[in-house]
Order: structure tokens, then C-alpha cells, then sequence
């Protein structure tokens, strides 16, 4: 394809798709609009992950917690 930019050659395929031409400034633009919400979906993504482990976590700990003093209760009446 010669010397076109990747903004040159995405416009030439969106043109002969029958999409109106866009201008190289409007396509970068919306190439980094579309890096900015990806990477915005990406990091509440993984926010969120981070989110359900730290609960997923504690709910262990309280199950711990409670498994022992209920062993602990059993010691107690078993004395």
C-alpha cells in the first residue's frame, strides 16, 4: 500500500465501505477515544475483581473466625 498512514488506509476502507470519509485528525481522535474507554472499562474491570477478592476474602475470615469459636464453645462444654 505505499506510504499511507494507518489513519490514510482505516479511512480508505471505511470510504469504500460506503461510510463517509473522515478526516485523519477526527479518526485519531476517535482512535483515542476508544484507547481511553478501553482502558476505562479495563481498570474498573479489574477494581472490580480486586473488589470481589477482598470481600470473598473476609467472608473466609468470618467463617474461620466463627468455625473456632464454635470449636472453642465445644472445649468449653466438653470440660
Amino acid at each position: 500500500m505505499g506510504n499511507h498512514s494507518r489513519f490514510d488506509v482505516g479511512r480508505r476502507v471505511a470510504t469504500a465501505a460506503g461510510a463517509h470519509p473522515v478526516s485523519p485528525p477526527l479518526t485519531r481522535l476517535l482512535h483515542r477515544a476508544a484507547v481511553v474507554a478501553n482502558y476505562t472499562v479495563l481498570t474498573a474491570w479489574k477494581s472490580e475483581a480486586r473488589e470481589e477478592e477482598r470481600q470473598q476474602e473476609e467472608e473466609r475470615e468470618e467463617e474461620e473466625e466463627e468455625e473456632e469459636e464454635e470449636r472453642d464453645a465445644c472445649l468449653w462444654e466438653s470440660k
